[in-house]
Formats: C-alpha cells, sequence, structure tokens
C-alpha cells in the first residue's frame, strides 16, 4: 500500500578539512558486473529512479549573470560535459559548509583585536581601521588584503546574513575570491550557488566545475554533490561508477549524506545498502533513518525487528518526516513493534496527510470512515479521499466510487461519478475493475455514455455545492464495500 518514495534532498556538508580519503574496502570495489550485489546497470537505473523525485522544487531567483571563466582554463569536469538537455530541473541543494559568524566566532575576533592592540599579533589588518565590537570588520579587513579564508568566511556571512545585511551576490563574489585562491570550502559552496541559480545565474556546468575542483581537494561535501551530478547527468556526462566512487571518498570521510546516496543506491536487496544507510541514519539523515526502520520493519539486509523499526520510524517522525509519520502510524494502528493505538495512529496519519502525502491522505479517510481513533465523519473521509485521487492514489479512487454508488454518507448518490472513479481506479486495482463491470450492467447505454463525457477532474476536483452538506446518514452498514487498509 505504499508509493515509492519520493525524498526531498538536503545534501550534508559537515566534514573535517585535510582528512585523507579511506581506502576502499574490498567489498565495495565497484566493477561493471558485481557478484556480491548490484551491478553498474542496475544501479545506475536505480540513481534514475531516486534522484528523479529529487530535483522538482522550482527554478531559484537569478539574481545575476555568471562571469565566464578565465581564457585558456580547463578541468577534467569539463571536458567531460555534454548536452543534459532543455528540460532540466533546479537542483535543490542545500550545501554550504556549516560555519556562521557565531557568538564564538565574535570573541575569537575581539580577542585578535586585543592582542594586535598589545603587540601579541601582528597581521595584515589595519589596527586603526578595526572596531572591538566589529568582528565582520576585521574579516573584511582580511579578506581585502587576499586572505583566503577570512574571503570564504565572509562570504558565508553575506548568505547566512550574520554580522552584515544577507546578500546572496555577495556572497557569490567572496566565494569567488576564495575559490580562485583555492579555498576548498568556498569552491563547493561556489558549486553551489550554481546549482540552485542563488545570487548567480544557475549553471550545471558551473557547478560542476567548481565541485570536480573542491572534490580534488579532498572536500567531501563537494564530492558528494560531484556525485549526484554524475549520477543524474547535470553538467556532466552521466556516469554512475564515478558517482558511486566519489560517494565512497567522501563516505570514507563520514559524510553522512553520501554514505544515504550509497546505501540508496545499491538497492535494499544489495548487502551493502543497510551499512551505509545505517551509518547514516546515526548521523541524524531524516530519510536515512524512515529507510533504515523500513529494513528492520521487512527483515531485507538485516533481520527483521519491528521494535527496532519502529524505533527508528519514530526519529524521522520526530524530525517531521511525512513517510516515517505514515509507517509509525501503521505501526499504532496494527501494533507493530509497539502498543496499538487507534488514537496515535489518527494522529500521526493526520501529520504526514498535511504534508501532501496521499497514502497517509487515503488512511487518514479510513480512519475518519470508520471512526477509528477519532470521530466518525463521512464528510472529512470523502475529503481526504479526494485529496489522495488528485494524486492518483488507486484506493481512494475505489473508495470515492463506493461512496457515490452508495449515496448518503459524505455525498449524495451518483452513478455517474462512481462510474468514472471506478474507471480510473480499475487498472490498477482489481476491485474496481469488478466494481466497474458490475455497475455497468446495472445503467443504461444513455447513462454509460453520460457518464463517459464525465472528466475525473470533475469528479475529484473542487467539492461541489452537492457534496458540502453531509447527507442525510443511513443505517450502519458496510454492506456497499468501503475498503479498510490492507497489510503491505
Amino acid at each position: 500500500m505504499f508509493k515509492k518514495l519520493l525524498l526531498p534532498m538536503i545534501i550534508g556538508s559537515l566534514f573535517a578539512m585535510g582528512t585523507p580519503l579511506y581506502a576502499q574496502d574490498v567489498d565495495e570495489t565497484v566493477t561493471s558486473s558485481s557478484s556480491a550485489g548490484t551491478s553498474l546497470s542496475e544501479m545506475a537505473e536505480k540513481a534514475k529512479d531516486f534522484f528523479s523525485g529529487l530535483f522538482s522544487s522550482g527554478d531559484s531567483t537569478v539574481q545575476e549573470s555568471a562571469p565566464a571563466h578565465e581564457a585558456g582554463t580547463s578541468t577534467s569536469a569539463e571536458a567531460a560535459e555534454t548536452e543534459s538537455g532543455s528540460d532540466r530541473k533546479t537542483l535543490g541543494l542545500s550545501v554550504e559548509s556549516d560555519v556562521e559568524v557565531t557568538d564564538e566566532d565574535r570573541a575569537a575576533a575581539q580577542a585578535e583585536i586585543a592582542a594586535r592592540k598589545e603587540g601579541r599579533l601582528k597581521d595584515d589588518v589595519d589596527d586603526g581601521q578595526v572596531s572591538e565590537d566589529d568582528p565582520v570588520k576585521v574579516l573584511t579587513q582580511k579578506a581585502n588584503n587576499g586572505n583566503a579564508d577570512a574571503q570564504y568566511y565572509l562570504g558565508k556571512a553575506y548568505a547566512s546574513g550574520k554580522g552584515v545585511r544577507k546578500n546572496q551576490a555577495q556572497a557569490v563574489e567572496w566565494y569567488r575570491k576564495a575559490a580562485e585562491n583555492g579555498n576548498a570550502d568556498a569552491q563547493n559552496n561556489l558549486g553551489a550557488a550554481y546549482a540552485n541559480g542563488n545570487g548567480i545565474e544557475k549553471s550545471d556546468e558551473d557547478a560542476a566545475y567548481w565541485w570536480q575542483l573542491a572534490a580534488d581537494n579532498g572536500n567531501a561535501a563537494a564530492q558528494a554533490n560531484l556525485g549526484v551530478a554524475y549520477a543524474t547527468g547535470r553538467g556532466v556526462r552521466q556516469d554512475i561508477s564515478k558517482a558511486v566512487n566519489l560517494w565512497r571518498q567522501a563516505a570514507g570521510q563520514d559524510n553522512a549524506q553520501a554514505q544515504y546516496y550509497l546505501g540508496m543506491t545499491y538497492g535494499k536487496e544489495d548487502p551493502r545498502s543497510f551499512r551505509w544507510l545505517k551509518k547514516a541514519a546515526e548521523q541524524d539523515v531524516v530519510k536515512a533513518q524512515t529507510a533504515v526502520g523500513e529494513a528492520y520493519e521487512n527483515g531485507v539486509g538485516v533481520a527483521k525487528d519491528e521494535v527496532q523499526a519502529a524505533e527508528w520510524y519514530q526519529k524521522a517522525a520526530d524530525q517531521g518526516d511525512a513517510e516515517a509519520q505514515l509507517r509509525l502510524g501503521d505501526c499504532y494502528y496494527y501494533g507493530i513493534g509497539v502498543e496499538k493505538d487507534l488514537a496515535e495512529s489518527a494522529r500521526l496519519y493526520q501529520k504526514a496527510a498535511d504534508q501532501g502525502n496521499a497514502v497517509a491522505q487515503y488512511n487518514l479517510g479510513v480512519s475518519y470512515w470508520f471512526g477509528s481513533g477519532i470521530a466518525k465523519n463521512y464528510a472529512k473521509a470523502v475529503h481526504l479521499w479526494k485529496l489522495a485521487a488528485q494524486q492518483g492514489n488507486a484506493d481512494a479512487l475505489l473508495n470515492l466510487g463506493i461512496a457515490y454508488q452508495e449515496g448518503g454518507k459524505g455525498v449524495n448518490k451518483n452513478d455517474a461519478y462512481a462510474y468514472v472513479l471506478f474507471n480510473e481506479a480499475a487498472s490498477k486495482n482489481e476491485t474496481a475493475s469488478e466494481k466497474l463491470q458490475a455497475l455497468e450492467s446495472s445503467m443504461s447505454v444513455e447513462e454509460i455514455n453520460k457518464a463517459q463525457e464525465l472528466s475525473i477532474e470533475e469528479v475529484i476536483g473542487k467539492k461541489k455545492a452537492a457534496d458540502k452538506k453531509e447527507a442525510a446518514e443511513e443505517p450502519e452498514s458496510n454492506a456497499g464495500g468501503i475498503q479498510r487498509r490492507s497489510r503491505r
């Protein structure tokens, strides 16, 4: 009953600078055909499916044009560039290295100022131009004098709005100065700016160019980002082998997001998948926590453990993951790894449904229809099923059809609507196909023709005035066959 995961992507960026890359483990070596698990061709398909849902957040505002690379410069990444198509989607990345002008930064800057004034420290900053209460000015002076680290930190300050007015274009310019001076953090963040069109014109090719430089400098976040570029063929020629190797390098530096990508790309059946997902989950990658919970629940890649499954779902649900809320709701509905609690199940379904999860909308509708852990309300059930049906949920289409066929509970009886709904669900749901055939046998040719003139949008679109007022209730019965949820 669960749909394929479509996960919003947040690429992690915490990493240890200067950490050497770990040597490849024997069982992690990528070959054209791996007897230990998934082949490269299979992994390419998994990567394509997995990442296809992660780049649909819409274009960011373009604030300025990107200057061209200096003439005569090139990298191996540029040499591999090919056309990536006219239907590019935004790389929804948030990959800047996690450094801000914090209270600690301010205190450190003030300590530097005091040390210089006491003659204990000399550097490139003119003491007469610096205020003890203005650490950003310290950075600015150093940055203007060519200090690459100061240029990076100043870019970060403008990107975050810490200590200065937030200005993404200014952030990009300081990142560029630092990147050109060899600062790997800045190279990575400049790549992220190009990928998102954040403060500069969006360019997948330029993003890959800067990520390649940073990755070559051992930057784990850039290795993870460049891996995504190779996995999706954005800005570079698609190459799953390169993607996996880059993620392995980043994962070797304990980059949690790269560990998550490896786990998802290898696929559930591959023995390496769970190991990487667990590492990422232990570092609070929310989607990895949900995936680990699923592995424990189904005993895939690890011994089945429903208690562990519920615990991992809880971790991710607490952080707002809709899929985890849905799955944990199921745990409470059926008593999987937790004590059965229909009220808690309905509460969790509500949270996931509020985020647009179609299965949760369907399940919550069932809870309202039968009064399972929540006050019975047919109108709310029908409304939720319409929301799920708008996303193509076949179970919701089926139950809506039954509701219209029966009438009197949430909607007025309307066989034409029922016909349209059963017909829409029939290819995905055997019960709907049976309901359609039975309904057709009871309808005249004229009635069928009129029903066929209706569109599914008319039926599951905005609630019609006739449906706003709940129809008169009939005696309790489930003879029409409203479907309860089945175990997945």
